[in-house]
């Protein structure tokens, strides 16, 4: 029996794979994905045309923009005016359905009010894609809608299933008529004789309900619709790409086994101070300076010990592997032992290759299980050196500061505040000697130099003189990504700005002052130098959040667990105030939103 296939026309939406996930689920299908810019195709009607011959049926995704903009819809515009014996069925979710029914004289209007993230019972006629699904719940994000020029006073009437007078050729088949800001609003229609249908919501929402059903109704018209016109896909070879494999970086340079761990551990009988022991590493060894990933303590115990349970301190050795690159010169530098061993202008593709290498080099294992850092890399990749990938242009900026730097920490000291143990680690060779001197040093009693090393001021201040947007700027910031919003370019906008801090104050000092003020589940001071680029370039981080974005265990537990819907302590606020607060549609929507979008990058990532 042929294998049942559809093609997923990717607009660049930020939960397409939410949707590809559920169609293969909930179908026997086999889902293959297109950007709706593909080059291929989009000044080649003929090979899109032998390309949509492969397939049993065509999803038209949700993205940003405006249906009537080629630039938005691209090859989804093309669908609907195929030869009649290139046409296929369809179902157009949000960009795709206002392109298939602008396609057939609707008018594309913006609401009132935006609708993301909100949640809404719809009407629909029971029949066509809709049958038998009962009640359903629909998640919208959406800031543009269909028009057909129904007279919808009279919603409850017949006449609504019917076409309007200016499109004869669209049927009605949901509608939501709950909103009284934006009045009713078409959720669902078809073609009245072309295999086509699209939804104004987004069936797979956490918040949709019917949504595998709705795929299934679909798929089941869909191929009724085929069987009568004896339609078969045709049997493909594998579709070429434009793609090439990132070019090998560092192979040849550094032949290493996978690391085997040593490891020792410690119990402690109170709290060890993060800072005295840093303190009294920075001044032994080689004075190469710790790396520091901190776990917060309140009144000796973890702020959040669920999430901020290990304090991990690395301990690189002078001339320590480093992999740096920034946006704005595209280059690529991998130094070691003090050397430059690879130095080439590149895309960001090539330096997640580098990354990969240098952590299968040196892969450690046979390190306790419960410890979540044994030795690898270390370091930060910042947001610019993601734009190349979503072909964002970065800022006219004067800093050629790397917007990805990774260090190389082998040795390293894992505090547990939880279970009030210590773990000494190494992935050197014949490292013993470290290993049981650093372990005499965490069990040196109270009077041993490790004690009372930091001595520090948390009051005294530095000079400092701070520059950021005026309130003028930042206003007109935020009207701007409004109009973003209401004009469909995106569903939710994140505001950031940079502010500029000149402090003399050693970023260790800053860091000491930081952590005391702030404990936090996660905390970091990490220090980077170079020996011969970036003509001895020197960098600190040092941050303090409670949130997390991601972690992952290495049986492959991936968890995402961002922050959102928080309230602010003011005097007076209670328990019912706040909940009251974050139970309203807003912080819910934002909520979802957030869902929505981790569940979008986790069913991007493979296995």
């Amino acid at each position: 029996m042929p294998e049942n296939r559809i093609l997923y026309l990717d607009a660049y939406d930020s939960f397409s794979n939410n949707i590809i996930t559920l169609l293969k689920d909930s179908l026997a299908v086999t889902v293959e994905i297109i950007k709706i810019d593909d080059p291929r195709f989009v000044l080649n009607d003929d090979a899109f045309q032998n390309c949509l011959s492969r397939y049993d049926a065509v999803v038209a995704g949700p993205g940003p923009g405006h249906p009537a903009n080629p630039n938005n819809v691209g090859l989804i515009g093309k669908l609907w005016s195929l030869p009649d014996d290139c046409n296929l069925p369809v179902l157009g979710i949000c960009l795709g359905f206002q392109s298939f029914a602008l396609a057939f004289g609707a008018k594309i209007e913006r609401l009132k009010e935006p609708r993301h993230g909100l949640v809404r019972r719809l009407t629909h006629c029971d029949r066509d894609i809709f049958s038998g699904i009962g009640e359903l719940n629909a998640t919208h994000y959406h800031s543009l809608h269909v028009r057909l020029d129904h007279d919808i006073e009279h919603h409850r009437e017949a006449r609504l299933w019917e076409p309007s007078r200016t499109c004869k050729q669209l049927v009605p088949l949901a509608w939501d008529v709950s909103d009284d800001a934006n009045g009713a609003i078409l959720v669902g229609a078809r073609h009245c004789h072309k295999p086509y249908w699209g939804v104004q919501y987004h069936p797979e929402s956490i918040c949709s309900s019917g949504g595998a059903d709705i795929f299934k109704k679909w798929w089941h018209e869909a191929r009724r619709w085929n069987a009568g016109r004896m339609r078969t896909s045709v049997v493909p070879a594998a579709l070429k790409t434009f793609e090439t494999q990132p070019e090998k970086t560092i192979a040849r340079a550094s032949q290493r086994e996978p690391s085997i761990v040593h490891w020792r551990k410690v119990l402690c009988h109170k709290a060890l101070d993060v800072p005295d022991l840093v303190n009294y590493l920075r001044d032994q060894g080689d004075r190469s300076e710790p790396t520091l990933l901190e776990s917060g303590l309140q009144d000796d115990k973890p702020v959040n010990p669920e999430t901020g349970r290990f304090t991990i301190i690395g301990l690189p050795r002078t001339g320590a592997l480093q992999i740096l690159w920034s946006v704005k010169d595209q280059l690529l530098v991998i130094e070691e032992g003090g050397k430059v061993i690879y130095s080439r202008q590149t895309t960001i593709a090539e330096v997640f290759t580098a990354l990969d290498e240098a952590i299968e080099k040196r892969r450690a294992h046979d390190g306790p299980a419960e410890v979540p850092f044994w030795g690898g890399l270390v370091g930060y990749i910042s947001y610019e050196a993601g734009l190349e990938t979503i072909d964002v242009l970065p800022a006219e900026v004067g800093s050629a500061r790397p917007d990805v730097w990774f260090l190389l920490v082998e040795r390293s000291i894992i505090i547990d505040h939880v279970a009030q143990e210590v773990y000494v680690q190494t992935i050197r060779d014949n490292d013993q000697t470290w290993l049981n001197d650093t372990k005499k040093l965490l069990q040196a009693p109270a009077n041993h130099p490790l004690a009372n090393r930091s001595m520090l001021d948390p009051d005294s201040a530095g000079h400092h003189v701070v520059a950021g947007p005026t309130q003028t700027e930042y206003c007109a910031k935020v009207r701007a990504c409004q109009e973003q919003l209401r004009a469909g370019e995106s569903y939710e906008l994140c505001l950031t700005d940079q502010s500029l801090v000149y402090n003399p104050t050693h970023p260790w000092t800053l860091y000491q002052r930081l952590r005391k003020a702030n404990p936090a589940p996660f905390g970091a001071y990490l220090h980077f130098a170079t020996s011969h680029t970036h003509s001895g370039m020197k960098l600190d981080v040092i941050g303090s959040s409670p949130e997390r974005f991601i972690s992952w265990s290495r049986s492959g537990k991936c968890q995402f667990r961002p922050i959102k819907g928080t309230v602010k302590k003011t005097p007076g606020m209670t328990r019912e105030e706040a909940e009251a607060l974050l139970s309203s549609e807003k912080e819910r929507a934002e909520n979802l939103m957030i869902v929505d979008l981790i569940r979008h990058d986790l069913n991007g990532v493979a296995g």
